[in-house]
């Protein structure tokens, strides 16, 4: 019983992962009409840096079917922290 909590729990926290990456991938990808967007790609790493961390943190109870997901959130993730840093960081740092 108490291993089924744990896993109810897990998937709990995987959909708070999954809405963090949507968030993330919100933040970078859309334009907005403001000169500066650093503040919305520093939301999005920060979403996605979350994110992962979270899909770290609950791995071992994640059951077989949710990991698959995890593993495209996390995925999504990567993507995103790639074109954050890589593309968008440097054109507004750089």
């Amino acid at each position: 019983m108490e291993a089924k909590r744990e896993a109810s729990f897990a998937s709990s926290l995987l959909a708070v992962a999954f809405v963090l990456t949507l968030w993330a991938l919100f933040m970078n990808n859309v334009d907005f009409a403001v000169n500066d967007d650093s503040p919305f790609v520093m939301q999005a790493v920060v979403c996605a840096l979350l994110s992962t961390a979270l899909i770290g943190g609950i791995w071992y109870w994640l059951p077989n079917t949710p990991r698959i997901l995890s593993l495209l959130v996390a995925t999504a993730n990567l993507w995103t922290l790639v074109d954050a840093v890589g593309r968008r960081m440097l054109e507004l740092y750089g």
